[in-house]
């Protein structure tokens, strides 16, 4: 599938392999739409990638801010036509290197709604704009830090 000329939403687009992922993108001709929680991180990363980049500021574990990026995208951009759910709970030694029953509820419950329900959100709201077209691209990627955790936790059961 070539991307030329295609809208490409990559959450965590500015650090890691959402980076490389904007990054290739939009050599290939896609104007791209990378998120952060820090506006800093957005500066960094679309003098990087250089051309076709917008940087629009999302927090996957706020509803408003979800809204907000929505409401952004709905109006800057006449469709979307890849949405890349790569953001993720942000890696913190204390909690990924628990073991599985050590994790707290709040722990997993903010993990959660990044991961799934904060993506979830998203994914619901793109879709509808893609829906319009009656096309799209939605690739989701799963948090790298859960998999230690998973399989630390594991021999302990």
């Amino acid at each position: 599938m070539s991307v030329d000329g295609k809208i490409a939403i990559v959450t965590g687009g500015t650090i890691g392999l959402g980076l490389a992922i904007a990054r290739d993108l939009a050599r290939n001709g896609a104007t791209v739409i990378i998120t952060s929680r820090k506006k800093s991180n957005l500066k960094k990363a679309i003098h990087l990638i250089d051309k076709n980049c917008y940087g629009f500021q999302l927090d996957l574990s706020k509803k408003n801010s979800i809204s907000q990026f929505i409401e952004n995208i709905s109006k800057d951009f006449r469709h979307v036509d890849i949405l890349i759910n790569n953001a993720g709970f942000p890696f913190k030694r204390e909690i990924w290197f628990k073991k599985i029953h050590d994790i707290s509820q709040v722990e997993l419950m903010n993990i959660l709604q990044v991961d799934l329900i904060g993506s979830f959100q998203v994914t619901r709201e793109i879709l509808k704009i893609m829906m319009k077209k009656r096309t799209g691209v939605i690739i989701n990627i799963a948090s790298t830090p859960a998999y230690p955790v998973i399989f630390a936790a594991l021999p302990t059961l």
